[in-house]
């Protein structure tokens, strides 16, 4: 079945990673040490009107968003627990429940920001160039695109140590390259770092590495 770790995780997985991630989530400190927040906020005179967080979880990123800058906000999630979640903790914000390979937003709709952080190193293989055309979908010409995801020093695949069964793999690699490789996108920043660590740490030759880029869409044929 094509994408079959994107149903893994509609089926509940999504689920179950948000209970095991919830409270770590809802810290105070998530939104200061964020890489996306703090790299958009370094773009001069950044006045997003209209954000897609895909992969919100809860949406607590895309609500410090909204409170900043007055922006709407639109999140697709497969966890139905986050999405109640957020709804509960955040008002009548926009989420929706949907994979990357198809998002749930319709030819009308529009951002000009997108931000998909440590979500494409799920998707299955299979699954990947159908999420980044999806993601090119959605997103206006000249409109900021956030990839933060692992870097390491070679691609990667491993295991999920959550589900024992050999199903579900992650795939770690150079997240932002693709999008650049099209030349339909030019880099504007690039912050590396850790994964679960605070801001400033020695970064490692490792798995652990990562890197949130932020791109731009410099056309849309």
């Amino acid at each position: 079945m094509a994408d079959h770790q994107g149903a893994i995780f509609l089926e509940g997985e999504g689920d179950r990673w948000f209970t095991r991630n919830a409270d770590a989530l809802a810290s105070a400190e998530r939104v200061a040490e964020d890489a996306p927040m703090r790299m958009l906020a370094a773009i001069p005179d950044f006045a997003p009107r209209r954000v897609l967080e895909v992969g919100c979880s809860s949406g607590w990123r895309l609500a410090a968003l909204r409170d900043r800058h007055g922006c709407a906000v639109t999140g697709v999630e497969p966890s139905a627990q986050a999405i109640a979640a957020g709804r509960a903790l955040y008002g009548d914000m926009d989420l929706r429940r949907g994979l990357s390979r198809a998002l749930p937003i319709d030819a009308a709709e529009t951002f000009d920001v997108v931000i998909v952080s440590f979500v494409f190193h799920w998707v299955s293989r299979d699954a990947l160039l159908p999420s980044m055309a999806e993601i090119d979908r959605v997103l206006e010409a000249g409109g900021y695109l956030v990839v933060h995801d692992f870097l390491p020093d070679a691609p990667t695949r491993r295991g999920y140590h959550h589900l024992a069964d050999g199903m579900v793999f992650t795939y770690k690699q150079d997240m932002a390259e693709p999008f650049l490789a099209t030349c339909l996108y030019r880099r504007v920043g690039r912050e590396i770092g850790e994964h679960g660590a605070p801001p400033g740490n020695a970064v490692p030759s490792s798995e652990n590495r990562t890197s949130c880029d932020v791109l731009v869409k410099v056309s849309s044929s």
